[in-house]
């Protein structure tokens, strides 16, 4: 059953009243027979602003409505499987896209049936032959914000304002069980002439034949802070939502959600939080953070009931004495600390590198790394790198110690000697197993810091934890960096692919990656290519954001034998559309500044061994 908002209010007003006060239930029980009654095909009418809102495709691409923003309009299509509607539809809406894509409108289908998959859609798609995306509402929120019931509906949104300009049939051709010949009405293509003229669409509202949407059931006690929301929230968030965390807010108590849940729902909606950019049906990742289809729709529907709760008895509240000031695996068995970086208040920084002693008289064997910023929410990422043949006292007199140290890096090819990596909401740096990475006595640890400001003059002091095996692992832990740095992205382009393949030398069992780009960053893919084998998609992060910097840690790591390839594939989006795009107007290729220049690297932890001792750690 789909309820509204007025049915979730009314229910949950009425379970929660107490018992002596049955008589306030006995006369609301009316009401809420009342709600549930109502009609279901109520809809959101011609002229309300449609809200952002963004999903994968049944490819894994990703889309952002209010990205299509250099279009006119944009036409979304009710999709669903196995409805003779939509089946018989499609010719037409493919007749439509190919006479107006070009004019200005883009075309995007969108699914909420529980029964359809992405698997499912793309050999529908395949069979019917639709050539334009169909969107995956997994969470079934956004056809329900737009009170959608029926497959085979048209809603075809200005771009202008965001409004709805005409929602309703294809044309007239198709009803229940009925074909005509042709059709009488053409509403859409109607509506697009009308709207493309700058002239009123005669018929904006039309009742749509369609197959019934069936939405995910839930009880009104399912959307209960206590029970269902608090729990979610905190399994979810609060890696990064506690005092002194990375996020702008902590999640310690039912005020605090309440006073954000609107902006939780934003930016839930728009796919900004959690953080996790990945393809969830593209590898096996067991650290990846991302909301289910199911918890997804609980907190929306939660927040859109008016975030129902109290503070008796908050889940949050124990978190209000938990901070970011612990070291996340216990005390480390060496502390490294870094020197004080001043932050000022507002602006754009450049990088800053620092290097720092170890302070160890004999050779070691690092098992795990955590670095803590004492100003985390300052902190945009942090690399750290393998400095042992780099003599700190030799630049100990000079003025500039950050050119000094920059140009080290550049000389010693410090992209290939990646030690551990920082961002918000990643936790220590734990090597596999069997495995660890090795500093030798005398070593210096190497620290390219990327800061941002907030609005405040500040000052971080970073440290570093290193935790030691107290024998030798077995394996070396070993980084590679997969970098194209010749490339040139025109300006005004929406996609502009990078790719970089490189054959692997030795046996290899690769745990870990990390893509790094910067704000024309779109996508990232790898793919490897085993000896005598057809390609295999092992990552995708089609929602890439340089802010939020993730290393993948593979369920089942990868092995590779000598002769295979490793690829990397890059989209780019050099657009006005591209929110976070610093000059569209700029070409843009290989540099180290993140506003005027790009990157193109994959980071990868691996170990090389012989094919015998491969097995021990990875299935071959």
């Amino acid at each position: 059953m789909h309820y509204s908002r007025d049915k979730i209010l009314i229910s949950y007003f009425i379970l929660k009243t107490p018992f002596r006060n049955i008589a306030i239930r006995i006369l609301l029980l009316p009401l809420l027979i009342a709600a549930c009654g109502q009609n279901p095909n109520v809809q959101v009418a011609t002229g309300d602003r449609v809200e952002n809102f963004a999903l994968l495709d049944h490819l894994g691409d990703f889309h952002e409505l209010y990205y299509y923003s250099d279009f006119k309009a944009v036409v979304l299509f009710v999709h669903g499987i196995g409805c003779q509607i939509v089946r018989n539809q499609i010719p037409t809406i493919q007749k439509l896209r190919h006479k107006f894509e070009g004019k200005g409108i883009k075309f995007l289908g969108i699914n909420a049936n529980l029964s359809d998959n992405r698997e499912t859609i793309s050999v529908d798609t395949k069979e019917l032959g639709i050539d334009f995306p169909i969107l995956i509402d997994e969470a079934q929120h956004v056809l329900k914000s737009l009170d959608v019931t029926r497959t085979s509906e048209v809603i075809l949104i200005e771009t202008a304002s965001w409004r709805i300009a005409y929602r309703g049939p294809v044309d007239d051709r198709l009803d229940y069980g009925i074909q005509k010949a042709t059709a009488r009405q053409p509403f859409l293509h109607l509506a697009l002439e009308s709207l493309l003229a700058n002239q009123k669409i005669e018929q904006p509202k039309v009742d749509s034949p369609g197959c019934l949407i069936q939405f995910r059931p839930h009880n009104v006690s399912d959307l209960s802070y206590q029970k269902s929301i608090a729990p979610i929230l905190r399994r979810r968030c609060t890696t990064c939502h506690i005092k002194g965390g990375a996020a702008p807010f902590p999640m310690d108590s039912y005020r605090a959600v309440f006073g954000w849940s609107p902006m939780i729902r934003e930016v839930i909606r728009t796919k900004l939080m959690p953080p996790w950019r990945i393809d969830p049906l593209v590898g096996h990742f067991p650290d990846v953070n991302i909301l289910k289809p199911k918890e997804e729709q609980l907190i929306l529907d939660w927040i859109d009931a008016g975030s129902p709760g109290n503070t008796e008895n908050d889940p949050l509240k124990e978190l209000a004495d938990v901070s970011n000031d612990k070291w996340q695996l216990g005390q480390p068995d060496i502390i490294v600390d870094f020197d004080q970086q001043f932050i000022p208040a507002t602006g754009l920084l450049k990088y800053r590198y620092a290097v720092a002693d170890v302070g160890n008289q004999k050779d070691l064997w690092v098992k795990a790394v955590d670095i803590k910023p004492s100003k985390p929410e300052l902190m945009h990422h942090a690399l750290l790198f393998d400095g042992h043949n780099f003599e700190l006292e030799t630049i100990n007199n000079l003025l500039d110690v950050e050119l000094i140290i920059e140009k080290w890096f550049y000389e010693n090819k410090f992209w290939s000697r990646i030690f551990a990596s920082y961002a918000p909401g990643i936790g220590p740096f734990i090597s596999p197993r069997n495995s660890g990475m090795f500093l030798p006595a005398g070593s210096t640890i190497a620290a390219q810091f990327h800061y941002k400001t907030n609005g405040r003059a500040m000052v971080d002091r970073s440290k570093v934890g290193l935790y030691l095996f107290k024998k030798p692992p077995k394996h070396k832990l070993e980084s590679l960096a997969l970098i194209n740095h010749r490339f040139s992205i025109p300006s005004h382009i929406k996609r502009f692919p990078v790719r970089k393949r490189k054959e692997i030398k030795d046996d290899v069992v690769i745990y870990s990656v990390r893509p790094h780009m910067h704000y024309r960053g779109r996508s990232m893919e790898l793919w490897t290519i085993p000896l005598g084998e057809d390609p295999r998609l092992v990552l995708s992060v089609p929602n890439y954001s340089f802010d939020w910097q993730a290393y993948y840690r593979f369920e089942e790591p990868l092995t590779l034998r000598a002769g295979s390839h490793i690829l990397a594939k890059g989209i780019y989006d050099n657009s006005a559309q591209n929110r976070y795009n610093p000059d569209p107007s700029k070409t843009v290729s290989w540099g180290e500044t993140q506003i005027n220049d790009e990157m193109f690297i994959l980071y990868l932890y691996y170990i090389t061994e012989t094919t015998d001792n491969i097995p021990l750690l990875s299935k071959p």
